[in-house]
Formats: structure tokens, sequence, C-alpha cells
């Protein structure tokens, strides 16, 4: 009898130990969803779930001599979609010299009508200078923030997406940059 008991102590030993070793390794290397509908391991990886496959995913850009933007994403999935700005790179620092606060938008023309995507601000209270260069141009996401409001078309999506930057320097002279972007349908 004292042997079955043994054995039955070491049987629930073993079971805790799996038990144990199991949520040590899905804290460890587990996978969650967030809300944009990526699988993201503890290790920072990416991976598309089922709720992205099923959405169009687009990549964005643009470049010239004043500025780039660069990876720019647009997600549009059924119940949400994101829109993400990417970061902004200086390609010509006298265009920008002595910025004190700007306005970036980004926006789809249709027939002529700019329809605002999104837009953020920055003003340095202080009068100080502003740093643009590797800027993250912002994100939102939300159900049809994009479809249903400021296009019914995703070619004019891939085809008429701006970027505009507004800037004011320390001598209060404004300036305005814009940059059509190159969309790519990715999935």
């Amino acid at each position: 009898m004292k042997a079955e008991t043994n054995q039955g102590g070491s049987n629930m030993k073993k079971v805790l130990a799996v038990a144990f070793a199991l949520v040590v390794a899905l804290t460890c290397f587990g996978v969650y969803r967030d809300r944009a509908g990526y699988d993201r391991s503890a290790q920072g990886t990416e991976v598309l779930s089922e709720k992205t496959a099923e959405s169009k995913v687009y990549s964005f850009s643009g470049s010239d001599e004043v500025l780039t933007v660069m990876n720019g994403t647009v997600i549009l999935g059924e119940d949400e979609e994101t829109f993400s700005g990417g970061t902004l790179q200086i390609n010509s620092g006298e265009f920008f010299e002595g910025v004190t606060s700007y306005n970036t938008t980004f926006y789809i023309l249709e027939d002529g009508i700019k329809k605002t995507v999104m837009s953020n601000s920055l003003v340095d209270q202080t009068g100080g200078k502003v740093k643009l260069n590797g800027d993250d141009l912002g994100k939102i996401s939300g159900a049809d923030i994009i479809t249903e409001y400021k296009t019914d078309n995703t070619e004019n999506l891939i085809n008429n997406l701006y970027f505009e930057i507004n800037t004011v320097g320390a001598d209060g002279e404004s300036k305005t940059h814009q940059l059509r972007m190159d969309v790519v349908e990715i999935n």
C-alpha cells in the first residue's frame, strides 16, 4: 500500500513538472495576437494571422531630393483598417533649417479634393528647433477610417496617396512640401 502512495505521488510530481515546464515555455516563447491582427512572439517577430491574411495589405513610400517617407503601411480589413505613416528621413537639410514647428498630413486626392487620412503636428513651445529626421509619422486604426470616408475605390488609394509637410521656421517663414506616395499591394 505504501508503494502505491509513493508511485501516485511520483506521478503527481511528474504532472506538475510537465505543467510547470509548459507554463515557462509559453511564457518565454508564447505567441499572442495584437489588435492589428499580427501574431507576436515574445522575441518580437511578427507573423500574419488569419485575420490579416483576409485583409488587403499595402506598403507605401516616396522620395525626392528634399525628403523620404519609408515603411508606411495600410491594412484594409473587414472590421478594422490601420494606417501607419512610417518614418521621415530628411534628404536636404536646407529646406528644414531652423524649423520650430511642423504639420504632417497624409491625404488621398480624389476628384481634385484632398481627403485627409491622418494629420499630426509638433510645436516647440520654447522656440527651439525641432528634430525631423527619423520621426515616426504616426498610426491610426478603426472601422472604415479610409474606405468609407476617404475613398470608395482602392485604386484611388494606390494612385493618389500624398504626404504633405508644412513647416514654420524661427523667423516665421512658412514652407510646404508635397510628395506622392508609391503604394504597392503586398498580399
